[in-house]
């Protein structure tokens, strides 16, 4: 089955939270839209005592992806192990921080671990709990790989800036930070998803 996707980004203009809220909430082109905001996080080993649960592979800087839950729904992907992030984890800033890995970073960096999901690793210094695995082929909406996905309200807890404005970007407009992908619905087409959008 083919997936159409319409890029609301023309030239990769990032949206405020709070935009993303009406396209989402307002469109009838799209079946869905993602919210998305790109960033690199360190992620480190969590340690029992003094044994490393993956003492081989030293983590590092790597590339993640907050997004908006409903980006694994969109992907009709299938799991390697665990699932997706739950719906009301991208509702509320209170809730336990979790993560989804990808196949490449599972294999590489936690041994192809069968038994990874429950446990946890360190993002900025934070616990993450992983809840799932993706599959081999998927890699996300964009071509460049993800090592992990984490559920949008949870980006205090892993996005730091000297702006004063950086924690204000759940309630301002003018905190563009994300930039938006839909799905089109069945029978639409680019050009008109793009001018209702418009």
């Amino acid at each position: 089955m083919s997936v159409e996707w319409a890029n609301t980004t023309s030239n990769t203009i990032c949206f405020s939270y709070q935009d993303y809220l009406d396209y989402r909430d307002r469109t009838s082109t799209l079946s869905g839209l993602i919210a998305m905001n790109k960033t690199f996080v360190t992620v480190e080993e969590v340690r029992t005592g003094t044994i490393d649960l993956y003492p081989t592979n030293k983590m590092r800087s790597v590339p993640i992806r907050l997004v908006s839950t409903i980006i694994f729904p969109f992907s009709e992907q299938r799991w390697r192990w665990g699932g997706a992030f739950l719906p009301e984890e991208d509702m509320h800033q209170e809730y336990t921080p979790v993560l989804v890995l990808s196949h490449q970073f599972w294999q590489h960096q936690f041994k192809g671990d069968p038994a990874i999901i429950g446990k946890s690793v360190k993002v900025q210094g934070q616990l993450f709990s992983i809840v799932g695995v993706t599959s081999p082929e998927f890699i996300g909406t964009d071509p460049d790989s993800a090592s992990c996905w984490i559920p949008l309200m949870m980006r205090d807890a892993v996005v730091t800036s000297s702006n004063r404005s950086y924690q204000q970007w759940l309630t301002e407009r003018n905190v563009d930070s994300f930039i938006m992908i839909g799905r089109l619905k069945p029978g639409i087409s680019q050009p008109q998803a793009a001018s209702e959008l418009t």
